[in-house]
């Protein structure tokens, strides 16, 4: 039944789903860049924001929306998703359904752009083509293709539990340079965003990709003009994938166990090189459910939460504190499929970061990793018409990001919960 609701949302969103001219007054605005109006006006045109300020709105646009009351802040960006991961069918039509429905749940919570990091590639593509057609409501889509070591994760890891999420080239294991040059090359040549790999003896020792395939990958991504993001949850690993091309990384390269972390070191690095990392720190955190403490909210990941997990958890959030006040780019991602593992990123990461250095992560900066700085993560005149109505104020408290009103992606109303909105 979910999947058949799935797919007569796919058939129906595309009705008036074209960008509007709007108005939003009496707007308690959180720009993005440090500055906040507490009463303002947004004036949207032909999907841009035409001007954000004190100053009324001309005269003739129309529609206008009251958002007395409430919070404005640009549409939140999710910079790690798996959309197609936890699809339980390889029928196209079927396997389009189940991601489209989790991709609704994302923008209708204000999540407006989100970069999925490896998944069923053709899926990937048909939804980002209806997305952008205004014939799927889900968040702008960006996504990878993933180049890996034989046997490597996520080939013999994530693959093996959900074989229709990684099928048909989706991810590759390559063991030679010109074979992986080649690969680069054909996933640029489907519309990839960027390519990924990943660096670490994840299952075995023997199942790393090889520094000259990584090289050679991070050569023809760059020919291509393709960034490269790579997986690796070590520091060691995460630097030697940087010296190797990375010029993202998908993780915080500071977990606790396996290899020793010289957080000084890592910084220096990272911060020398330019290269951003994404949170996803509620992989490592426990739950609250009701059998008490739990790891995660995956299936097969419900495991006993103890002393031991909570001093490792507790270290790698202090790590990724320090490393923010070195001054690398830091950015939010879940690795998750649901939005439930988006407000559990939110409500980990307030362990060590404030409600607004979180929003700046959201937003402003996870624009930056994936270069739309220049689109979207602020709301600034000639920006896309990315934003969220809080009802709420998320700068004294994060949570209230749960509490979103109101949806516009690209200058069309997505989601209006407003008293008495007819929408």
């Amino acid at each position: 039944m979910r999947v058949l609701a799935a797919l007569a949302v796919l058939m129906a969103v595309g009705q008036g789903a074209a960008a509007q001219d709007l108005v939003l007054d009496n707007a308690r605005i959180v720009v993005g860049t440090g500055a906040v109006i507490d009463n303002g006006t947004i004036v949207v045109q032909n999907g841009r924001l035409s001007s954000v300020s004190t100053e009324p709105a001309p005269p003739g646009l129309a529609p206008h929306f009251d958002v007395e009351g409430m919070t404005v802040i640009p549409g939140m960006i999710d910079a790690h998703v798996h959309f197609t991961l936890p699809v339980t069918t390889s029928v196209p039509d079927s396997m389009l359904a189940q991601a489209a429905e989790t991709m609704e749940a994302y923008v209708s919570a204000g999540v407006t752009t989100a970069f999925d990091n490896a998944g069923h590639l053709p899926t990937l593509i048909r939804a980002r083509t209806l997305i952008e057609s205004g014939d799927l409501r889900g968040p702008r889509l960006m996504i990878v293709g993933a180049i890996v070591g034989p046997g490597s994760h996520p080939v013999s890891t994530v693959c093996r539990l959900r074989p229709q999420g990684c099928a048909d080239g989706s991810v590759v294991e390559v063991d030679d340079p010109d074979v992986a040059r080649a690969e680069v090359r054909r996933f640029a040549a489907l519309g990839v965003d960027m390519i990924k790999s990943i660096y670490e003896a994840t299952p075995t020792p023997e199942s790393r990709i090889k520094d000259d395939v990584l090289a050679a990958v991070a050569q023809e991504a760059e020919a291509q003009g393709l960034p490269l993001v790579v997986h690796a949850l070590q520091g060691a690993d995460a630097l030697r994938g940087v010296e190797l091309g990375a010029e993202k990384l998908a993780h915080a390269p500071l977990s606790p166990v396996r290899q020793p972390v010289d957080i000084v070191e890592i910084a220096e690095r990272l911060t020398g090189a330019s290269v951003p990392f994404v949170t996803t720190s509620h992989l490592f955190a426990p739950i609250v459910n009701g059998l008490g403490e739990f790891r995660g909210h995956r299936a097969g990941m419900t495991v006993p939460y103890g002393p031991e997990d909570m001093a490792l958890h507790i270290e790698y959030m202090t790590r990724m504190r320090r490393i923010f006040d070195s001054g690398v780019l830091v950015v939010f991602g879940t690795d998750g499929f649901e939005t439930d593992e988006f407000y559990h990123e939110l409500q980990t990461l307030r362990r060590v970061f404030s409600p607004s250095e979180i929003l700046g992560m959201l937003t402003r900066d996870a624009a930056a990793y994936l270069g739309l700085e220049d689109q979207v993560g602020t709301l600034e005149a000639g920006k896309l018409a990315d934003l969220a109505v809080i009802d709420g104020d998320p700068l004294a408290d994060v949570s209230e990001l749960h509490n979103v009103s109101m949806v516009i992606k690209g200058g069309r109303v997505i989601v209006d919960r407003r008293s008495g909105a007819g929408l």
